[in-house]
């Protein structure tokens, strides 16, 4: 009893694990890189394990337009392996359908000629269980197939074994004689094929033991163990055989060869092959006579391929074309209408942009055309003062003799204090001697060059003037209301504008030749100095008074 309990729990816990892969595997997979998944799919179908195979290659198919960094080259295979499963293997025509337009939108924008082959001749396939007349949609697909197939490959064995075959079997080999005796004059053509298209002139000659020889040769060549395709292909020359051998009026042979086709078809599993059989078993009864036997394969053929299923089927194909069409018009509109939005974002963009640009344009133009005038109203004031200052120049009375010099007395810290202290005006009282010094004062200012020196200096003036260099200190600050550096400042700054107009003897200076020519070293101070007495910089002047002489 223990043990069976233990061989029950041992085999409930092995189902557990088994139950919890089959759920897990597939969650694992979304996590693997598109090519491992289409190896492991390619693994799947080899090992006749099609559903395992159908998820992975679902899970490819579901990535692509995600993202940019999707391999669209792997998800077009996936979309492509889905679309043959679905029609091969599972019947589902409608979902091999949508598979594979798809698949030819992707190949056609990215110019895989391999896959489009594949594409056109599964299609071509697809459409060869439907169509009734002239089965001619089917072989514009086959012809498309042989278009785009590589010389010499397998791809182009399949699709021109397939266009030959329908064309015989239905009837039209004088359609696609052409692309059929171009493909055999190739001294590289696949021997199978060679055989099927003299088989197939042999037949229109009605040399049907020539044809019946050339199919057995192909069928030498076909082994249906090596692939399932190779299985199928045997099959159709198997029917092949069947339909000559009836035209030829060997009717056990043909019953024979029929019933090997059925017996291949039902032992692959090829359900589209069936409906064949009945037809065919349709055609030799009702030949020989047997009506019975006749309206029972025929029944059994209509209701296998005129069932409401199969009708709904064809009429889904032709509108899932339409609508694959439609849906691709329409997203072609929409991109051109997002297009056109972006287009006149852009345009409305580019305008305000341009009008924010003119404005700023004119903004910085009249602020310039301001500041000319500015400038030029500033230089104007200046040339009225100096003309001012040199008209009253002319009228001052000549410059009297120096003082006598006093001798100056050692000062106190208390007196030097208040020296400095006399410097500024704190009174309004008029002093006749303090002003008789600053007279003088002003008259050295504007008529000694030696002001213009670098070294100019109180003792300097103060011998120029005579006189006590106390008074002279007070002097200054009493009636020009600043010391000495500040007054010699403004008699050379006003002499570095006479210069700058004067362009016959100072046109070739620099600024900075006009500063040291006015005995000022420093750039910076010059620049200061300058900008503050007469509101415009030293290169601003300069350049209205050349513009003026110009």
């Amino acid at each position: 009893m223990q043990r069976h309990l233990l061989a029950l729990i041992i085999t409930l816990c092995l189902s557990l694990n088994a139950l919890q892969a089959r759920i897990t595997y597939p969650h694992q997979w979304q996590r693997l890189p598109n090519r491992q998944l289409l190896d492991k799919a390619e693994s799947y179908s080899q090992a006749d394990h099609l559903d395992s195979a159908m998820v992975c290659y679902s899970i490819v198919a579901s990535r692509q337009g995600k993202d940019k960094s999707t391999d669209q080259a792997n998800c077009l295979s996936a979309i492509y392996n889905m679309g043959e499963l679905y029609l091969f293997y599972y019947y589902n025509y409608q979902k091999a359908a949508d598979c594979l337009l798809q698949a030819q939108e992707m190949a056609l924008a990215s110019n895989d000629s391999v896959h489009l082959s594949r594409i056109y001749n599964d299609l071509g396939c697809l459409y060869v269980q439907y169509e009734e007349s002239d089965h001619s949609k089917s072989m514009d697909y086959f012809k498309q197939s042989c278009r785009y197939a590589t010389p010499h490959s397998n791809d182009m064995e399949r699709c021109m074994f397939n266009l030959v075959y329908l064309a015989i079997k239905y009837g039209y080999y004088a359609k696609v004689s052409g692309e059929a005796n171009e493909y055999c004059n190739n001294p590289t053509a696949f021997t199978a094929i060679t055989h099927l298209c003299a088989a197939a002139n042999a037949a229109e000659l009605k040399d049907y033991n020539l044809a019946i020889s050339h199919v057995d040769q192909a069928l030498a060549l076909t082994d249906e163990n090596a692939s399932t395709s190779m299985a199928r292909r045997k099959g159709c020359l198997l029917m092949l055989r069947c339909m000559i051998l009836d035209k030829a009026g060997r009717d056990q042979e043909s019953i024979d060869e029929l019933k090997r086709y059925e017996q291949l078809v039902r032992a692959h599993g090829f359900k589209e092959g069936i409906p064949d059989i009945y037809y065919q078993y349709y055609q030799f009864y009702s030949a020989r006579g047997n009506v019975q036997l006749a309206e029972k394969n025929q029944l059994k053929y209509f209701l296998l391929v005129d069932s409401l299923n199969n009708s709904t089927q064809l009429a889904y194909l032709n509108k899932a074309s339409f609508v694959f069409d439609l849906q691709k018009a329409t997203e072609e509109i929409r991109i051109q209408e997002l297009q056109r939005e972006r287009l006149t974002q852009i345009l409305w963009i580019v305008t305000i942009a341009a009008i924010i640009f003119m404005a700023l344009i004119l903004m910085l133009w009249r602020r310039n055309k301001q500041l000319r005038e500015r400038n030029q109203a500033l230089y104007d004031q200046s040339l009225q003062q100096l003309a001012i200052i040199d008209e009253a120049r002319k009228n001052a009375p000549p410059v009297q003799a120096p003082m006598p010099v006093e001798e100056a007395k050692p000062e106190t810290d208390n007196e030097s204090s208040e020296a400095k202290v006399e410097l500024e005006p704190s009174s309004d009282v008029v002093d006749p001697a303090l002003e008789e010094v600053f007279q003088r004062v002003k008259a050295v200012m504007e008529s000694s060059p030696e002001i213009y020196e670098e070294d100019f200096s109180l003792s300097k003036l103060h011998v120029l003037i005579g006189g006590n260099i106390k008074n002279i200190s007070r002097a200054i600050g009493t009636y020009a209301h600043c010391d000495l550096k500040a007054l010699l400042s403004q008699y050379r700054i006003r002499e570095a504008c006479r210069r700058m107009n004067d362009v016959e003897h100072y046109g070739n200076y620099t600024i900075e030749a006009i500063a040291k020519s006015v005995g000022v070293t420093s750039r910076t101070s010059f620049v200061q100095n300058f900008k503050r007495q007469t509101g415009l910089t030293p290169s601003a002047y300069l350049k209205l008074a050349r513009n003026k002489q110009a």
